[in-house]
């Protein structure tokens, strides 16, 4: 937009894209902390409270979430801030949009577990984000980058397993990457290990 193109003109594509990233975390940052301060309302309180099945639910969305941001961050694509190769890596095939899509799951995740108005209110925010990111992200790039970025487009998905699911891509879970793929299962094994401790509250 408008302003993207000033904030470029202005600071440089660096410049812009840390100012952007200050501002969001400071976003996040105070988002989160009204959020702690707030606390658990009462049961009553509670759109919804399926105690085992949200939970449930809540890990197999986190199963999904905590792998595609990894990968996401060590693999990016061509939709990422650095300009890579056109072809797509297992992850990508998955998804073209691992980390925002990987941010949107681990929103949806804790909007099913925590089924009260600020918790959906903070992390509905971080779904939409997340989400609608990937298609304004996808915008951007295929203006920019043209036929080579469409053609990538073809072949992947933003939905994680849309373009497997519909056989626009080849995908073999044995091609992902092992060393990420076993930290990926670390970093969800320790989040549900230690959540307490981390975050103040248990998950089951």
């Amino acid at each position: 937009g408008p302003f993207r193109s000033r904030s470029v003109a202005r600071f440089g594509e660096t410049g812009h894209k840390a100012i952007y990233a200050l501002v969001s975390l400071i976003t996040l940052g105070g988002a989160i902390f009204f959020f702690i301060k707030a606390g658990r309302p009462d049961e009553a309180a509670w759109l919804w409270n399926l105690p085992y099945l949200r939970v449930v639910c809540a890990l197999v969305l986190m199963l999904v979430a905590v792998p595609l941001v990894v990968f996401g961050f060590v693999q990016q694509s061509p939709t990422g801030m650095m300009q890579l190769s056109f072809e797509p890596k297992p992850i990508h095939k998955i998804t073209r949009h691992p980390v925002n899509m990987g941010l949107a799951f681990f929103a949806l995740a804790h909007c099913v577990a925590l089924g009260y108005l600020t918790a959906i209110a903070l992390f509905g925010s971080i779904f939409i984000v997340g989400f609608l990111g990937a298609y304004h992200q996808d915008m951007r790039k295929t203006k920019a980058l043209g036929e080579e970025f469409a053609a990538f487009k073809r072949k992947t998905s933003v939905f994680p397993f849309a373009a497997i699911v519909s056989r626009k891509t080849d995908f073999r879970f044995g091609d992902l990457n092992k060393v990420l793929l076993a930290v990926s299962l670390l970093v969800y094994a320790a989040l549900i290990l230690f959540h307490e401790t981390f975050f103040g509250a248990g998950v089951f």
